[in-house]
This record gives C-alpha cells, structure tokens and sequence, in this order.
C-alpha cells in the first residue's frame, strides 16, 4: 500500500486501481486535510464542498467561454480506456478517461464553461535553442489554457 493506494495491476500489466488526494497547495499544506480524493473506482470525491454555493463572481469568470486543456496519455492521470476499440470512434471522451476528465467535468458543471483537450507528446523542455516544446510551448503559443501535471 503506497500514497496512491493499493498496488493492483491488469492482465495487461497495467494498474487497475488508484487513488489520489486532492490538496492545497502552500508552504504548510502539507498539515491539511485532503480537500477531496480520486479513484479509479469512484472517480472525483469533493470532501465538504457537496453543498457548496459559489459567489455569482466565481461562478461567472468562465461562464461561456471554451477552455483547451492540453495533456499527455499518463495513468491514471489520462488513460485509454479498457473496453476502448480502435476505428470505433474519433471522439476523445469515448477512448479516454482518467482524473483529468473527471476533474475537468466536476469544474465545468461548478464553472459553467464547455472546454476540449489536445494531447502533447511531453510536459515540455527547453531545447539548446531556447525553445520550449510540449505543454509548456502549448500555453506560450496560446494554443491551450491550462494543462495537467
């Protein structure tokens, strides 16, 4: 049993169950609770926010407005789903799933704002040039607005 929960692997070698806490980050975070959790089973967890009420100043900054969320394929982070087929659908949410889809449902619902997802092939580097590529290059060239890590 580790941080992430227990260690379970598929037929395929690849781990089936996982979970994650959600938390503050700040130079003392590390004494607070969990604001909630993720797991593979049950997906995203907000502990204490269930009856939540956002201000109308919150929920209004990205009201109608379409977020690109760039990531990479990452378990559990994002993952081909098991039951997924090739040539059955190009639709991403049908081959996809994982904590950022599940994150990124739960604050377009909270939010009120629709959003898509590219896929990086790398968090991002600089290169001898001075060049970033990956994420980092997807936030510089305002192709995304956020990505996952």
């Amino acid at each position: 049993m580790g941080k992430s929960g227990l260690l379970r692997l598929n037929d395929r070698g690849r781990r089936d169950s996982m979970a994650l806490d959600i938390r503050t980050v700040s130079p003392l975070s590390q004494y607070d609770p969990p604001k909630g959790f993720w797991t593979t089973e049950k997906g995203l967890l907000w502990k204490g926010f269930e009856n939540h009420k956002l201000s109308s100043e919150d929920s209004n900054i990205f009201q109608r407005r379409t977020l690109i969320i760039s990531t990479l394929e990452s378990p559990p982070y994002l993952m081909e789903k098991l039951d997924y087929k090739p040539r059955s659908s190009k639709n991403f949410f049908d081959r996809y799933e994982g904590f950022v889809i599940d994150l990124a449902n739960e604050l377009a619902d909270l939010l009120h704002f629709n959003y898509s997802v590219i896929l990086s092939n790398t968090y991002g580097s600089m290169d001898k040039s001075g060049q970033w590529n990956g994420m980092i290059r997807d936030l510089l060239d305002e192709v995304s607005h956020t990505f996952n890590m």
